[in-house]
C-alpha cells in the first residue's frame, strides 16, 4: 500500500462523445465505471482524490480514504485537472488516471510507481502512443505548467507538458503483463466502446 503517492481520478471532462457522464455508466454487477476504478486504486494507494467540475455529482463516493474535490478551474483544458490534483495532493507525487478506464491493471500501476523515483513524470508508451492518463506526476510539474501558461492554449495538453519536463517513458516490452495488455488502456469514450466493455465483462464472467 503506497502512502507516498496519491491516486487521482480525473472526472472533469464533458463526456460529449459519450452523450452522458461516462464515469457513471453501469458495468453490470461491477457497479459504475468510476466505482470499479476506485476499487482497483484503493488496494494500491492509501488516499484517492476524485476531481470533478461539480463535486456533488460524485459525493456518493466519499470515504475516509477517498475525497471528492472540485477542479480549481471551470475551464475544460486537460491541464487544469492535473494542476488542481498536484495542488491538492499532500504527497509529492500523484498517480493520475481517467474516469473512463475500467480495466486498469494493478501490476502495471505498481510498476509505473516503482519507476517514478527520478523523473518529474513517468508514463507508459502503448502502441507508439504516450498514455498521459496512466502515469505518475511530481509537484515539480506545477512550475512548468504555470511558467508556460499552458492553460491559455487548448492545443497544449498534457503531452506537451511531458515534452517540457523530465519525463521517463516506460516501453511496452517492459510492462509486467502477459494477459489483457490491450485492456489496460481501454477507455469508454463512446457508447460503442461501452458496449465492448460490457461484452468483455460478460465473457470474462462466463469463464
Amino acid at each position: 500500500m503506497r502512502s507516498d503517492i496519491t491516486a487521482v481520478i480525473l472526472a472533469g471532462g464533458q463526456s460529449r462523445r459519450f452523450g452522458s457522464n461516462k464515469a457513471l455508466a453501469r458495468l453490470g454487477d461491477s457497479g459504475l465505471v468510476i466505482e470499479r476504478i476506485a476499487g482497483v486504486l484503493k488496494d494500491i494507494f492509501e488516499e484517492i482524490l476524485v476531481l470533478s467540475k461539480n463535486r456533488v455529482v460524485f459525493e456518493f463516493l466519499e470515504k475516509p480514504w477517498l475525497h471528492v474535490l472540485n477542479d480549481r478551474s471551470s475551464d475544460f483544458h486537460p491541464l487544469n485537472g492535473l494542476a488542481s490534483a498536484l495542488s491538492y495532493a499532500k504527497t509529492e507525487k500523484i498517480f493520475v488516471c481517467g474516469c473512463d478506464m475500467p480495466f486498469l491493471n494493478p501490476a502495471l500501476i505498481h510498476f509505473i510507481c516503482s519507476k517514478s523515483e527520478a523523473a518529474d513524470a513517468t508514463v507508459p508508451l502503448w502502441k507508439g502512443e504516450i498514455q498521459p492518463l496512466c502515469g505518475v506526476y511530481s509537484k515539480r510539474c506545477l512550475a512548468t505548467i504555470n511558467d508556460l501558461s499552458l492553460f491559455n492554449d487548448p492545443r497544449k495538453g498534457i503531452k506537451y507538458l511531458l515534452s517540457k519536463v523530465k519525463t521517463k517513458t516506460i516501453q511496452e516490452q517492459e510492462f509486467p503483463l502477459h494477459d489483457q495488455k490491450e485492456l489496460t488502456f481501454f477507455d469508454v469514450d463512446t457508447q460503442e466502446q461501452f458496449k465492448e466493455a460490457l461484452q468483455f465483462m460478460e465473457t470474462s464472467h462466463a469463464h
